[in-house]
């Protein structure tokens, strides 16, 4: 689902990487079809279950920059000490500039924009 099809074509993905999510978008997210408790796992449970479920949604990227900055569960197909990690890395990087990443971040392999890894 693209945002803008302009930018998502230049982009080469199906995620404008950096206009505003559509409206609604939530409610395509194969998230909302399934447990909750998935997103939190307790006691250092594995969160495989909730990843393979992500690693299929068509919303992810817009997912994963909702819950960039949350401390805990799983957005976008990252768990919070993946999130964390990346929130190091590109902390210094402009609002846009850190938009596109973030985005990229959360396509499927091998759809990533060039120059982006």
């Amino acid at each position: 689902i693209a945002s803008c099809g302009e930018h998502a074509a230049i982009a080469n993905t199906d995620v404008c990487p950096t206009c505003d999510p559509p409206a609604g978008w939530q409610q395509q997210a194969l998230c909302a079809q399934s447990d909750p408790e998935l997103w939190f796992p307790e006691n250092y449970q594995p969160p495989k279950p909730a990843l393979s479920v992500c690693n299929r949604c068509p919303v992810r990227a817009y997912c994963l920059e909702l819950g960039w900055d949350e401390p805990y569960g799983v957005w976008g197909g990252y768990t919070a000490t993946s999130r964390e990690t990346m929130r190091r890395w590109h902390r210094d990087k402009p609002p846009k500039e850190r938009r596109a990443i973030i985005r990229s971040l959360a396509q499927p392999i091998g759809a990533q924009p060039d120059g982006i890894a």
